[in-house]
Order: C-alpha cells, then sequence, then structure tokens
C-alpha cells in the first residue's frame, strides 16, 4: 500500500479550502471584493494545489510502483492507473484552477455593473452612504 502520507496532505488541503472559503464569505461581506491576491483566495488555491499534487502522486505510484493487488483495484485514464477518488480530487483541482481566472473576471464585471445601476438609481452618495442633497 502506498503512504498514507497523500490521505493526509488531502484532509490538510480539504481544511485549507473549507477555512478559505468561510474566510472568503466573510471578508466579501466586510471589506468587499478588492482583488484576487487576497489570503483567503490564496488559501483555497493553496489547498487545491495540495490536494491535487499529492493524488497526482498517488496515481503515479500506483502506476509505476504499485502492488499487483493496487494496481487491479485502481481504475485507468489515459494509460495511469489509480484510485477512483484520487481522479476525482485531481479533476477537482483542474476545475478550480482553471476556474480563478474566469470568477476574477466574472466578479469585476458584475461590481462594475453593479456600482453603475447603483448610481444611477440612487444619484450621487455623500461619504456617509446617504444621498447627497
Amino acid at each position: 500500500m502506498a503512504r498514507a502520507w497523500p490521505l493526509y496532505a488531502v484532509l490538510c488541503a480539504s481544511t485549507c479550502i473549507v477555512v478559505g472559503l468561510l474566510w472568503d464569505i466573510s471578508w466579501h461581506s466586510t471589506v468587499g471584493r478588492d482583488t484576487f491576491w487576497t489570503l483567503p483566495h490564496l488559501l483555497e488555491q493553496f489547498g487545491a494545489l495540495l490536494a491535487g499534487l499529492s493524488c497526482g502522486w498517488l496515481v503515479l505510484w500506483t502506476t509505476f510502483r504499485g502492488a499487483p493487488e493496487q494496481r487491479a483495484e485502481s481504475v485507468r485514464f489515459w494509460g495511469f492507473l489509480g484510485p477512483l477518488g484520487a481522479w476525482v480530487t485531481i479533476w477537482g483541482t483542474f476545475v478550480m484552477i482553471t476556474s480563478a481566472p474566469f470568477d476574477n473576471w466574472w466578479h469585476k464585471r458584475v461590481r462594475t455593473r453593479r456600482a453603475d445601476r447603483e448610481s444611477a438609481a440612487h444619484g450621487p452618495r455623500a461619504r456617509d452612504g446617504r444621498p447627497s442633497k
């Protein structure tokens, strides 16, 4: 059996993603969305990379050094062998990392349009957020 460290790496990665998501929600509601490179976003992306890379290692290890029983129980994809959970995690990492630029674009576009609608609907605002006279 492969070393148990990929399991612990995925558990750590899952914790990073959950903490990052909760922190990100809090950040958006208090500070607002300022940039993609905030600490909550970086923690989420780190968690995704940690999970994907550790499961990638597990697939490579199973393919090239795994015991015959492990190889027989594995799922084959593009000639590589690995546990189904590792493949699902690798796919999730790919989706999460590649969706980050789209998410950043989406938030910039929606924020700009929302700000334009609000200023058109409510007129100019004073510093304290109340409509100016």
